[in-house]
């Protein structure tokens, strides 16, 4: 293992052996709260139900349950040492345990005394959480010692659901309700669980990289996220300050976002000064970054994500922006759903929060972003070179004078950024297959937002519609009829539809479920289902006045969709 030294022992024992011994097992701050759920509590109450079965034959049966990893603490304490893998099999068991040794059909007073022995300290010194033999972390370890403790459950907490689950596996058992392991008893089970139940015990040396150690390792069925590997190097450098910095500083921020959105606020910190890094690289990266600083100056940097949080936040949850302007345009690029325009946001959030913009400035600056969005959309260019544009952005707006709408619009402007002007938009729109380009979700947003113009402003919730083709994609005989009867003479039928079917001209909203239900039918059936259907939108209206839908119907209705695009989201800068 590279950057360790060899581990000085691994032995195959009993997990009880493990839990009743002469130290208290805690868990650092660096690991993961408690993260197994139904399935993981299913399978240990399976694999300890079928080994008391088995041991009802032979005694010796023995169930492997997987590695546990302890290390010394970092003062060295002689009563103690640190869980550095295996922390969620050592609660379960633990709450399976409590769920014995508490249920109805409780085990002989001599093994709920072997048990009590796995789950509190003999001295009985100390409040309740010193008395625990596993200490899990602060986000556990008032929920862990309610069960251990008898005491009332702390409700929707994990381990609350975990005891309750194994007490209700247990009076099931009781009732002779599963007939696969008929005439098991509690005692039987809980023989299994202290004799029966083994694992690989690797204890490591003082000297031994700890941190090396915890970031090779996964925990069953939850891999490491790089937020939970960024976690364990800052608390691992911190060591004795580590418990204040995580109660006030780390704790909040793990309360507020998930280990995914915390690793992308740890990479928005990378690609504000290094627009090249990527998700993938985040850990590696801020522990680079990290390591080049002293305890002291790692607190001051993590306080600089922290305060990004803040900002992070709105971006994820626009309903706390507290500006109508700024939050009606982050509601709406979050539910255009890109990762690149994450950094633009941060940066543009990040200049109104130190004075540098206004409000009104960072809502156009927002709407010249989903300007940029859906003009590449119409022109078929949704994703071409985007994320590098977008990246590079903040560090262009930084280096200019002009306030941050009119800096992001001018940068966004420049040449192989791809934004269509209004000629490029007049010029494609009629040939171009729109329904072809962007994400399916993208295009309805696109003239849902078109619709909501129309109306004035009334809110249309996209979720309630879908992209719906006038001309259907498969050319009936009558729809054939109708396409040749606009035709020039001459002109290809079957070209004319092709090029015309997927066009912006062709597209209307329809009510989700009703696309198949208007299928291939003619366009009178198809004007009667959307007048049903779609009464409340305008830009149906429009197309149920309509008496034929015939290639020029499309063209002009294209033709005027591209007008409305133009005036709803500015364009460029002239070249």
């Amino acid at each position: 293992m590279e950057g360790a030294r060899a581990l000085v022992s691994a032995n195959q024992t009993r997990i009880a052996t493990v839990l009743s011994g002469k130290y208290q097992l805690r868990v650092p701050l660096y690991q993961r709260r408690y993260a197994w759920k139904r399935d993981e509590w299913a399978a240990l109450w399976d694999d300890v139900l079928h080994l008391a079965l088995d041991r009802k034959n032979d005694a010796e049966e023995r169930h492997f349950l997987g590695s546990v990893v302890l290390a010394p603490t970092p003062n060295g304490a002689a009563d103690a040492r640190l869980v550095i893998d295996g922390q969620q099999r050592l609660l379960t068991t633990s709450l399976l345990l409590c769920a014995l040794r508490d249920g109805d059909s409780r085990p002989p007073a001599a093994l709920r005394a072997r048990i009590d022995r796995c789950l509190l300290v003999g001295s009985g010194k100390g409040g309740p959480l010193k008395r625990l033999k596993l200490l899990p972390t602060q986000f556990d370890q008032i929920a862990f010692s309610r069960v251990v403790h008898r005491q009332e459950l702390e409700p929707g907490h994990e381990a609350s659901k975990a005891y309750r689950f194994f007490l209700k596996k247990l009076e099931s058992l009781h009732q002779g309700d599963d007939e696969n392991v008929e005439g098991v008893t509690t005692a039987e089970v809980a023989r299994a669980m202290l004799d029966g139940l083994e694992c690989v015990s690797v204890v490591a040396d003082q000297s031994d990289n700890v941190h090396r150690i915890f970031e090779s390792l996964n925990n069953r069925g939850q891999p490491l996220t790089q937020a939970d590997l960024i976690r364990n190097y800052v608390f691992m450098r911190l060591s004795s300050s580590a418990e204040d910095f995580h109660e006030y500083t780390w704790k909040p921020l793990e309360e507020k976002f998930s280990a995914e959105e915390l690793t992308q606020l740890f990479w928005l910190d990378l690609v504000r000064d290094r627009p090249t890094i990527t998700q993938r690289q985040t850990y590696v990266e801020q522990q680079k970054k990290l390591h080049k600083v002293t305890p002291a100056g790692l607190k001051r940097a993590v306080d600089e994500v922290v305060q990004a949080g803040a900002l992070w936040e709105r971006i994820l949850r626009p309903e706390t922006e507290s500006s109508k302007l700024v939050r009606n345009r982050l509601e709406r690029l979050k539910d255009w759903k890109t990762t690149t325009a994450w950094p633009v946001l941060m940066f543009l959030l990040g200049e109104r929060e130190r004075g540098a913009a206004t409000s009104a400035e960072v809502a156009r600056a927002m709407k010249y972003l989903e300007s940029y969005f859906v003009r590449r959309v119409v022109i078929g260019r949704a994703t071409d070179n985007m994320n590098r544009v977008l990246l590079a952005a903040p560090q262009s707006m930084l280096q200019s004078h002009e306030p941050v709408d009119a800096a992001l619009r001018r940068y966004l402007s420049g040449e192989g950024k791809h934004w269509a002007t209004d000629d490029e938009l007049r010029r494609e729109v009629g040939t171009k297959a729109f329904y072809n380009h962007g994400k399916a979700f993208q295009k309805t947003l696109i003239l849902t937002w078109l619709e909501l113009e129309l109306a004035g402003g009334e809110y249309v919730l996209a979720d309630d519609f879908t992209v719906e083709h006038v001309m259907p994609q498969t050319a009936t005989a009558a729809w054939r009829a109708e396409v040749r009867s606009g035709a020039a003479a001459g002109e290809n039928v079957d070209l004319l539809y092709s090029g015309l079917v997927n066009t912006l001209g062709n597209l209307t909203l329809a009510r989700s479920g009703r696309n198949s239900q208007m299928g291939n039918k003619s366009f009178a059936d198809k004007k009667a289902i959307l007048a049903k259907y779609g009464s409340g939108l305008q830009m149906t209206k429009e197309i149920t006045k309509k008496h034929h839908w015939r290639p020029d119907d499309i063209r002009k209705r294209s033709a005027v969709m591209v007008e409305r695009i133009i005036k709803t989201w500015p364009g460029p800068l002239d070249e």
